[in-house]
């Protein structure tokens, strides 16, 4: 397993150019509110050209893309496991809210935390 701690969660989110990124109301975008954002509405069946998936399964990622939101939102150091960090990644690969540098930047996160997973 490998964990996601506060302060890599509570990071904020920068432009390319190093300018500080915000939400509509003005607050700072970081990782965590972005990743939680994504897990609220990733939603699996967009996923069906990819990947053949049975409606039980599209069901239970789902249920597993709102736990992990959740996990995100509320704890302060979440343990994932390799699964977990695959769901994530997709999670983020296929988000409608955010642009590829935002994107760029979770992706790099959660790869980070996998190579962690995978060399344990």
């Amino acid at each position: 397993m490998g964990i996601l701690k506060k302060k890599d969660l509570d990071q904020q989110i920068f432009t390319i150019d190093g300018k500080e990124t915000i939400d509509i109301d003005g607050n700072p975008i970081t990782f965590r509110k972005a990743l939680v954002a994504c897990c609220g509405i990733y939603q699996p069946q967009a996923n069906v050209g990819m990947t053949q998936m049975s409606p039980s399964q599209l069901g239970e990622e789902a249920i597993r893309s709102y736990d992990l939101g959740i996990r995100i939102m509320k704890d302060d150091e979440i343990e994932l496991t390799k699964d977990d960090c695959e769901l994530l990644k997709k999670i983020i690969q296929t988000n409608k809210i955010y642009v590829a540098f935002i994107t760029a930047q979770l992706y790099k996160l959660i790869d980070k935390l996998e190579e962690k997973v995978n060399s344990k």
